[in-house]
């Protein structure tokens, strides 16, 4: 196993409980920042110590992804950024960090999972290493509509948002990080909440689930507790935060992920026409 995934195990199924946090039901904004010839973002996910943030702009027909570096860590208004790299055509909706040196994106165009490794420590040399046709869940592969990808912290599960399941569906891997070993387990619904659940993402220990709304100036940020830690089958909604602050009062958020302290929630956006940008949200 790389070094790299041996950096992300940890409990597949511990109870909730286990110190970490991660409500944003009433977080506040802190500040947002424009990405420079960017006008299209979709995913985004970053390193451990918030210095380094990945977002997939879709501006051109050829997918870029861009590392945007943070001179101190959190701190958005120290954000620039330094280097992008192609990972081919068709719409990359999701991105999610195995480790230091692998990003994994939901391709919604053709429902397939990719995998690329970076080159080095979060760096910004991707190579497609494997693509994987998102499996059936809840629904037949004809009937689904995948649209975001995550894992557990040791690549055991793997986790599917899907408009057409109303939730996010739960995966067993018989290989770790291996979505062709993938046998459906539940589907998590959030149908009362919304039909949809356009990205997700997790807290540090899988106790918390978060669902995105987008929408052009109303999205929302829908949160869910469980019971037992990756078990979609034991989700309770918490509540939500409206994503209507900042840039986001007149732009769509379209891709979420949570700092590995719990403490923070960052936000791609954009407009569609001439802004695109990272927001940033935070419980402290």
């Amino acid at each position: 196993m790389s070094i790299a995934r041996l950096m992300q195990m940890g409990a597949a199924g511990v109870p909730a409980g286990g110190g970490a946090s991660g409500d944003f039901t009433s977080a506040t904004y802190v500040d947002a920042y424009t990405i420079p010839s960017a006008t299209n973002l979709r995913g985004i996910t970053g390193s451990t110590d918030e210095t380094v943030i990945y977002i997939n702009d879709i501006t051109v027909s050829t997918n870029y992804l861009t590392r945007i570096t943070l001179s101190s860590s959190g701190d958005l208004s120290t954000a620039s950024v330094t280097g992008t790299s192609s990972i081919a055509a068709n719409t990359k909706s999701s991105l999610f960090l195995e480790g230091t040196s692998t990003i994994w994106a939901l391709d919604a165009s053709t429902d397939y999972i990719r995998e690329y490794g970076l080159g080095s420590a979060y760096g910004i040399s991707a190579t497609a290493i494997s693509g994987n046709v998102v499996p059936a869940g809840a629904n037949s592969t004809a009937s689904d509509n995948p649209n975001s990808v995550t894992f557990n912290n040791d690549g055991t599960k793997m986790f599917i948002g899907d408009f057409n399941a109303d939730g996010v569906q739960e995966f067993s891997l018989a290989t770790a990080y291996t979505p062709s070993s993938a046998t459906y387990v539940d589907n998590g619904s959030v149908v009362t909440q919304t039909s949809s659940p356009y990205a997700h993402c997790w807290n540090s220990d899988g106790t918390k689930l978060y669902v995105l709304e987008t929408a052009s100036g109303a999205s929302t940020l829908f949160q869910y507790s469980l019971s037992s830690a990756y078990d979609v089958s034991t989700i309770a909604y918490d509540g939500s935060l409206s994503l209507v602050d900042g840039p986001l009062t007149s732009a769509n958020a379209l891709g979420i992920w949570v700092s590995s302290d719990d403490l923070s929630l960052y936000v791609s956006g954009s407009n569609f026409s001439t802004t695109a940008f990272v927001a940033k949200y935070s419980t402290a």
